[in-house]
């Protein structure tokens, strides 16, 4: 799998492709920029979206987290009665 972004640094892990030029993608990060523990990469390309972000584990984790969580609390599928 290649780099959609043609960066040599990053060996992607997961590319999920939209419509368009739009795509998620999530990767190893070979030479960190700034920050020597910045060895993800995450790349969005979107209709509102054109990003890219180097993070630790730790950050990649957390943002896992929130989304999952603001997922679930928009979907709740535990509990719920009609």
């Amino acid at each position: 799998m290649k780099c959609l972004r043609k960066n040599k640094n990053c060996e992607p892990s997961l590319c999920i492709r939209g419509a368009g030029k739009n795509f998620v993608c999530a990767g190893l990060n070979k030479k960190p920029s700034k920050f020597k523990k910045d060895n993800i990469w995450l790349c969005l390309s979107g209709e509102l979206s054109n990003r890219t972000i180097e993070m630790t584990k730790q950050e990649a984790g957390f943002i896992i987290g929130c989304l999952g969580i603001a997922i679930g609390e928009s979907e709740p599928t535990v509990g719920k009665q009609k």
